[in-house]
């Protein structure tokens, strides 16, 4: 189905400034990344109509973070692929080429987990546009049952999404949003699983990066989605200070806090401590 924005000219309800999806269904712009002096926006995208389904990577670039000119979808579910029932949220990153990749949580209704992490890259590096990806033709990173996430615990399994990667010398670390329950099933509260790299394809688990508290804090909700962590610059000691950003989830359904807020930590960032 053909995208033309200009069905849309006149419309006073769309947003004439905000970026918009061409037409149809878009949630959770994420993804951004600079190349070859553009910027590229990727987001959740139904091209097939005004609703949740089919889910695919919008893709749109710029070279001024105002005026957009949208791409063709970058990554779509396909049967034989490693998402063969949606490309949900991710993120990207730079591999050791300086060529970007995306990471991108893999659905698989026929999976337990139905959720995981695929891995894409450009399939002309040369084209400043990416217009072109290719998904790696086996998942990256999976969750299990057993994952340390400390004593009388256990990972809440089944939730397991949006990663967030980054690079620190040799080594990619990536966050996946989960949450933490009782060994007796009771939630404890959100995480950001952290894993590290040192080639995108073969991860090591290495705990949970932080455990949130929902009996005392309510609101931070029993699984974190879409976890970022920045730097965010230099305290008065000389520390960098970073930030862990998280999206409050509530598998239980909507309630009162659900969809309303988004929690974030400051601290600092211990990389071979990976704590």
């Amino acid at each position: 189905m053909e995208m033309d924005r200009s069905r849309y000219d006149g419309d006073r309800y769309r947003p004439g400034y905000h970026f918009t999806a061409p037409n149809h269904w878009m949630n959770e712009p994420h993804a951004p990344i600079q190349y070859e002096g553009k910027y590229h926006l990727f987001y959740q995208h139904n091209s097939h109509g005004p609703y949740w389904h089919n889910i695919s990577w919008g893709h749109a670039v710029s070279e001024d973070l105002v005026h957009w000119r949208d791409l063709p979808v970058a990554l779509a579910p396909t049967e034989d692929s490693v998402a063969p029932d949606g490309v949900w949220s991710g993120d990207a990153a730079y591999d050791e080429n300086g060529v970007p990749v995306l990471l991108f949580t893999a659905g698989d209704g026929s999976q337990r987990p139905n959720q995981a992490t695929g891995l894409a890259r450009p399939a002309d590096p040369g084209d400043s546009d990416l217009v072109e990806w290719k998904m790696h033709p086996t998942l990256v990173t999976s969750q299990t049952a057993d994952l340390n996430v400390g004593a009388g615990r256990k990972v809440r399994f089944g939730d397991f999404h949006d990663p967030f990667v980054w690079k620190e010398g040799d080594t990619w670390f990536q966050l996946m949003g989960s949450g933490v329950q009782t060994t007796s099933g009771t939630d404890v509260g959100g995480t950001a699983l952290l894993y590290t790299s040192k080639n995108l394809t073969d991860w090591t688990y290495s705990g949970p990066l932080m455990v949130g508290d929902v009996a005392a804090h309510p609101k931070t909700g029993q699984v974190w989605e879409l976890p970022t962590f920045l730097p965010i610059g230099k305290d008065g000691q000389g520390r960098e200070r970073r930030a862990l950003l998280v999206n409050p989830a509530f598998p239980a359904g909507p309630g009162e806090y659900s969809s309303k807020y988004v929690y974030y930590w400051v601290g600092t960032w211990d990389a071979q401590a990976r704590r």
